[in-house]
C-alpha cells in the first residue's frame, strides 16, 4: 500500500506546490495599508480629544459666566437707584448694604466695586468676577423704568444683562456664546 500525505504541499517532487513565505511586494504592501490605517485612526482620535477639550472649555466659560451672572442678577434684585437711560456698558445702583456698585467690562474681564453711597468708584475698588479661562468679548446693560425719580416715569426699572463670552482657547477664536437676562428689583414703587 502506498502512502499519501494529506498534505500536498510538501510532496516530494512537487517544488512549485512548496509552502513559501512572504515575497517583498507583499510584505511592503501589508506595511502600508497598515500605516494608512493606523494614520486615519490616530487622525479620527486626536480629532475627538481636541473636540472635547474644546467643548470642555466652553462648558467652564459657559459655568463661569452663568455664576456671574446670577452675582449680579442677585444683588440687582435688592437694590434701588439705577441710573437711567438706554444701553450702557456699565451700571450702577445703591444695594441693600448701602453701598454704590459698579459692574463694567474691562479687558476681557467683568469687575465689580463697592463704595459708598455717594463715593465714586477708583481703579482700585474695582475687583475681576469672571475666572482667568473665560474672555468676556461684551457686556451692555439696559435700564428701562424710573421709579425713584420725581421725573421718571413711575414704572419699576428693568435691567436687561447682555454678555457674549468666550474660552481663553486658541482653538475656539470663534466660539463665542450670547447670554441675556433681565432682572427687576423687588422694592415698591415710590409713593
Amino acid at each position: 500500500m502506498k502512502f499519501t500525505s494529506p498534505n500536498t504541499y510538501f510532496k516530494p517532487g512537487l517544488p512549485h506546490l512548496r509552502r513559501r513565505g512572504f515575497g517583498l511586494a507583499e510584505t511592503v504592501i501589508a506595511i502600508g495599508l497598515f500605516a494608512i490605517i493606523v494614520s486615519i485612526a490616530v487622525g479620527g482620535f486626536s480629532r475627538a480629544l481636541r473636540s472635547q477639550r474644546q467643548a470642555a472649555a466652553l462648558l467652564l466659560a459657559n459655568s463661569n459666566i452663568s455664576i456671574t451672572i446670577e452675582q449680579m442678577a442677585r444683588e440687582m434684585r435688592t437694590s434701588y437707584s439705577f441710573l437711567p437711560g438706554g444701553t450702557m456698558s456699565q451700571v450702577n445702583f445703591i444695594n441693600a448694604k448701602n453701598q454704590r456698585v459698579f459692574y463694567r467690562l474691562n479687558e476681557e474681564s467683568i469687575e465689580r466695586a463697592a463704595v459708598c453711597d455717594v463715593c465714586i468708584a477708583n481703579e482700585s475698588d474695582y475687583q475681576k468676577i469672571t475666572a482667568a479661562n473665560v474672555s468676556v468679548k461684551y457686556m451692555d446693560f439696559r435700564v428701562d423704568g424710573h421709579q425713584t425719580y420725581a421725573s421718571g416715569d413711575r414704572r419699576q426699572p428693568r435691567i436687561t444683562i447682555s454678555i457674549g463670552v468666550a474660552a481663553k482657547d486658541l482653538d475656539l477664536a470663534g466660539n463665542t456664546i450670547n447670554l441675556q437676562t433681565t432682572v427687576s428689583p423687588r422694592l415698591p414703587l415710590d409713593t
